[in-house]
């Protein structure tokens, strides 16, 4: 019986201890900006159950520590903005949210990070910007209906096609899902499914980030 619970007694701290090994082992250390195994973890799940893209390890570094580095900078600038966000956080996804480091600094950079996005798509934002954004695809071959998709007449490449640039940009405006156009005088609906819509989205998204990302830069490395 005692040997048992001695088994047990053991079995537990060896849990503990590589636990422990786990939480404080870093595996990435610059400009005293450390990154240990489980935040590697932790961040690349969180990644995954908010956006469905699965990182790899180091992409997940990359990301990370462009986060800390963030908002290492942005809490020594603006501090009060960093308490502004922790409350819209936790009122949004719950106050036990701030209790995780990673969950927190991935929230408070997304939302940081994501308002440069929001201005350029409300401000900037054009046509011209989406129809290149499509053709930089190279190829964009889309179902066309005359009966709301019901069933598929044809299907054309709509990477170069202007009109569906205009269509697809009212829409993101608009915030709304009507795609129709015009092919020889006929309208036709343009099918476009929820995982269509959103890499089309998402390559919107990158986009924005990369004109905005000078300004990004700007804002937070300027003293």
């Amino acid at each position: 019986m005692r040997c048992m619970v001695f088994k047990n007694l053991f079995l537990i701290l060896f849990l503990i201890l590589n636990f422990n090994i786990a939480y404080t082992k870093i595996i990435f250390d610059k400009n005293d900006i450390l990154i240990t195994e489980i935040e590697i973890q932790d961040y690349i799940e969180i990644h995954k159950n908010y956006t469905g893209e699965e990182l790899v390890s180091n992409m997940a570094i990359k990301n990370i520590y462009l986060m800390k580095n963030t908002l290492k900078r942005l809490l020594k600038k603006s501090p009060e903005y960093i308490n502004s966000l922790d409350n819209i956080i936790s009122k949004e996804f719950g106050a036990e949210v701030l209790d995780n480091n990673t969950h927190i600094n991935y929230l408070r950079y997304f939302k940081f990070r994501n308002e440069f996005i929001i201005n350029y798509f409300n401000k900037n934002l054009s046509e011209d910007d989406i129809h290149k954004i499509f053709k930089d695809i190279g190829s964009l071959p889309l179902q066309l209906s005359t009966n709301k998709c019901l069933t598929v007449d044809i299907i054309l490449d709509l990477s170069t096609n202007k009109s569906f640039a205009k269509v697809f940009f009212e829409n993101l405006k608009n915030n709304s899902k009507e795609f129709k156009i015009l092919v020889e005088n006929i309208s036709y609906n343009i099918c476009i499914d929820e995982k269509k819509f959103k890499y089309l989205e998402n390559k919107v998204v990158d986009y924005i980030e990369m004109k905005t990302e000078k300004n990004f830069n700007e804002f937070i490395y300027n003293e």
